[in-house]
């Protein structure tokens, strides 16, 4: 079970069906019947909104090496880098945090599905790299996979650029013993849609089957405050969650205190 399936598990069994099937299936059943609830769940919230403030919020650091990127020179103090997707495993690049010449370098980007022994290796490599570095923040993100770099010190001998990238789709990246967190997520964004989708409809005496909705539409109303709830989680709790499952970057912040020869 994944971050995702599990979101979806705890929304059903934290929201009644009756709300769940009147907000997803009741207003065409012959087309909606055909897809189910979970699905709907999936598609038409999480994936289009929570996975993407997810991406906003965190992400994955990754390090890429310029030797496999396409370098295209404006001037000569501004140059265009086209990284392919094989290089951020299929991602998009959200954020370009920096460039750094003069690295000993051969892979330092760490996926889930990298074999510990790698992952090891590169940890060690990281730690006894002392060579000194040039870097420049002055990176703007302005395509897909496409950065400008506006810096006349920087060279790309040995270059890495620092950038996060996408989420796995399922949040395979995110540590079983934070599913229970981001579902908590997952339902608050849930609630926040149903009550603004029920909520004119329930007020216009909507019918279900036969009957007024009078204990649904109590528990929709307990739902107004579900936004509210929801963005103040993604900001104050998720994006904490999130960095401390970036290993990249949960990496960098241990440095920065301890140092980088452990």
């Amino acid at each position: 079970m994944n971050a995702l399936q599990k979101a979806i598990a705890d929304v059903k069994y934290t929201i009644p069906y009756d709300i769940l099937n009147l907000t997803f299936v009741e207003d065409d059943d012959r087309i909606n019947n055909m897809i189910s609830i979970d699905d709907r769940i999936l598609n038409g919230i999480l994936r289009p909104r929570v996975l993407v403030d997810c991406n906003i919020m965190g992400g994955i650091e990754a390090r890429v090496p310029l030797g496999g990127c396409t370098i295209s020179w404006m001037t000569n103090r501004e140059f265009i880098v086209e990284v392919p997707k094989e290089l951020t495993n299929g991602k998009s690049i959200i954020t370009a945090l920096g460039l750094v010449s003069n690295v000993i370098y051969t892979q330092t980007t760490q996926f889930s599905d990298m074999p510990a022994v790698a992952s090891a290796g590169i940890n060690m490599m990281n730690n006894l790299n002392t060579e000194t570095v040039v870097q420049t923040s002055r990176l703007e993100l302005i395509g897909d996979n496409i950065i400008v770099v506006q810096d006349p010190n920087i060279h790309l001998m040995n270059g890495i650029l620092r950038c996060m990238v996408e989420n796995s789709p399922n949040m395979e990246n995110i540590n079983p013993r934070s599913y229970n967190t981001f579902s908590k997520l997952c339902i608050l964004g849930v609630k926040s849609y149903i009550y603004n989708t029920l909520l004119i409809k329930l007020d216009k005496g909507y019918l279900y089957g036969g009957h007024e909705l009078g204990v649904i539409k109590d528990i929709v109303d307990s739902y107004s405050g579900a936004e509210e709830e929801y963005q103040e989680y993604l900001t104050t709790v998720w994006r904490k969650v999130a960095f401390i499952n970036d290993s990249e970057a949960m990496s960098r912040y241990v440095k920065s205190y301890i140092g980088n020869t452990i």
